[in-house]
């Protein structure tokens, strides 16, 4: 029960971060999965890989999966969390952008690396574009839903400041 009640206390000191954690987790493990035969094949060195956390991927994926996650996660949590409004939303917004891409992008390769829905007729290619479109359909509501939290918590903050500003 302490941990329910620890777990909705950190979700509710920030819910900007709920935007954009699934496309950052996406992210992370679709830039994995997008590897080419040849990462898997040279005992992890021949990369595809710019962000700045890229020798973790030569070390071992599991390794690059947990590292960026331990390192980036908490760097965006108080990211969002701590610079005033409106830069934490234009932060959260930008996160989300950036990492939604990218992990559409590593989808696409995935799906082009395992020859899922990747024939090349045009049937196949309408085809494939179903998991990319699905994934945004749910990273968007997901989203949508938070910020509807969000703004809906903010907008209450703002009225019972305001009252308490006339009295």
């Amino acid at each position: 029960m302490r941990f329910k009640s620890f777990l909705k206390s950190l979700i509710n000191a920030n819910l900007l971060f709920y935007v954009f954690l699934l496309p950052v987790v996406g992210d992370v493990v679709g830039t994995v999965l997008g590897q080419s035969e040849s990462y898997w094949s040279s005992h992890y060195q021949k990369i595809n890989e710019a962000a700045p956390v890229y020798p973790l991927l030569q070390i071992h994926p599991g390794v690059f999966i947990i590292g960026t996650l331990l390192i980036w996660l908490p760097i965006t949590y108080f990211l969002t969390k701590k610079l005033p409004r409106p830069f934490n939303l234009w932060a959260a917004m930008a996160l989300f952008a950036g990492h939604a891409y990218n992990s559409v992008n590593w989808l696409r390769v995935t799906q082009k690396n395992h020859h899922i829905l990747s024939g090349s007729g045009h049937a196949s290619l309408s085809l494939s574009l179903i998991p990319p479109f699905l994934y945004v359909l749910l990273i968007g509501f997901i989203a949508a839903k938070v910020l509807d939290k969000y703004f809906h918590v903010y907008s209450n903050e703002v009225f019972h400041r305001d009252e308490l500003a006339k009295s």
